[in-house]
């Protein structure tokens, strides 16, 4: 069932996120519609102006360059125009109102159909019609008395500008629609967000069922194993340490003897190790002086040196002293082992944020590999030939059970720290 709730979950967090982006590129889209369908109906609202405007004029039939403009400007004024010209040769024949959109060459260079549009501002560039036949006492048509602007029949620009209110409300409904829609879309990458934490924790969640469980059962299987061997192993040692006395001390037969009970002293430890691994029973939590429980662990490894630092450590200690000590011993004994030359660096301190009490020691040996801090962790996990992997598992869990966690790293001068962290009241 985890397995399917896990690929729905999934497959929801895909669909919102494609969701999401469907909807940005719609929005995108209809914005670029919305653009050019404004730019038409603006387009044709201007043309209809300016045909409106040659009508007028040819009703006088005299070109539109010899029509007064004022009189335009004022019967379209509610039709929105604002500023009328009429253009040949890059020559302005005529113009009535308050232009607001000229560029910077002025109404030079006019290309039919050019169109600016600021805010409800519109500049539209039109044709003229040909310039109608000249009137009585107007000059020929090659008269260099005659203007340069009419000589000749050919066609020039009306340029106008208009306000329309078309833009504008398109463009707003345009803001609302990308408001709705871009807060829809950010929701949608929230919830897919939410979502895909929910779904790593999930996974995560399972990754450490599956472990949990996994140890358990190694637990479990351990403790049978080291119930089942101890009493053998101990009946082994025995009557080879009876046999090694019994026997001269230089025959191979002694030697033997004593190889028999090193190596049966060795599966002791190891049997000790996995019930120290699988120990799950109540603790038992007592006052104790950093002090005095340093000097227990350390009675238990002789030869090791130690520079314990407890200048600022709390005056007492609640935990298990057996069974953390255990966790304390597997550390120091560890350091020793990565540089047995050199003295290992203890510490006790409190922190007061959070509130706990730490517990370092730092060697002076290689470190750990980078991407190991936490398979170092795992049981019967080990770079040593001889060793059995259950130390810092087993120092682990001691820990764990006490309420605290125990990390490893790699100093940045050298060597490697564990660090218990445990919770202080």
């Amino acid at each position: 069932m985890a397995r399917y709730a896990r690929a729905a979950l999934a497959a929801v967090v895909s669909v919102a996120a494609i969701a999401s982006v469907s909807l940005a590129v719609t929005v995108w889209s209809a914005r670029a519609g919305l653009d050019a369908a404004a730019d038409a109906l603006v387009r044709g609202e201007g043309h209809a102006l300016i045909d409106t405007i040659l009508n007028d004029t040819h009703a006088t039939e005299r070109p539109v360059t010899l029509t007064p403009l004022d009189g335009e400007i004022a019967r379209r004024e509610s039709a929105g125009l604002r500023y009328l010209a009429v253009v040949i040769r890059d020559h302005v024949i005529g113009a009535a109102g308050t232009p607001q959109l000229e560029g910077g060459n002025g109404l030079r260079g006019l290309e039919l159909g050019q169109m600016t549009i600021r805010g409800q501002r519109v500049r539209l560039v039109g044709a003229l019609p040909p310039v109608l036949p000249r009137e009585p006492g107007e000059g020929e048509v090659g008269d260099p008395h005659r203007p340069p602007e009419l000589r000749g029949d050919f066609r020039g620009f009306l340029v106008i500008e208009f306000e329309t209110s078309i833009v504008a409300g398109l463009r707003a409904a345009m803001l609302r629609t990308q408001v709705v829609a871009g807060a829809a879309a950010l929701v949608l990458l929230l919830v897919a967000g939410v979502l895909y934490m929910v779904f790593v924790r999930l996974a995560r969640a399972e990754e450490d069922a599956e472990r949990a469980r996994r140890l358990a059962a190694l637990g479990q299987m351990s403790a049978i194993i080291a119930h089942e061997l101890r009493n053998p192993i101990a009946a082994l040692k025995g009557h080879c340490q009876l046999l090694a006395e019994d026997l001269p001390p230089d025959t191979p037969e002694a030697s033997k003897a004593r190889r028999i009970v090193d190596e049966a002293q060795r599966l002791e430890r190891l049997t000790a190790t996995l019930l120290d691994y699988v120990r799950d029973g109540p603790l038992d939590l007592r006052e104790i002086a950093p002090a005095a429980w340093i000097g227990q662990v350390l009675q238990s490894l002789p030869g090791i040196r130690v520079s314990a630092d407890l200048s600022e450590a709390p005056p007492a200690l609640r935990i298990d002293a057996g069974r953390l000590g255990l966790a304390l011993s597997n550390l120091l004994r560890n350091a020793a082992l990565a540089a047995p030359e050199d003295v290992i660096a203890l510490q006790i301190a409190r922190r007061e944020v959070p509130r706990s009490v730490v517990i370092e020691v730092r060697d002076l040996g290689a470190g750990i590999p980078t991407g190991d801090e936490e398979r170092i962790f795992e049981p019967f996990v080990t770079s040593r030939v001889s060793g059995t992997g259950l130390g810092l598992a087993a120092a682990r869990r001691a820990v764990e059970q006490h309420g605290g966690k125990l990390e490893g790293t790699t100093h940045p001068d050298g060597g490697a720290v564990f660090r218990i962290t445990l919770p202080r009241d």
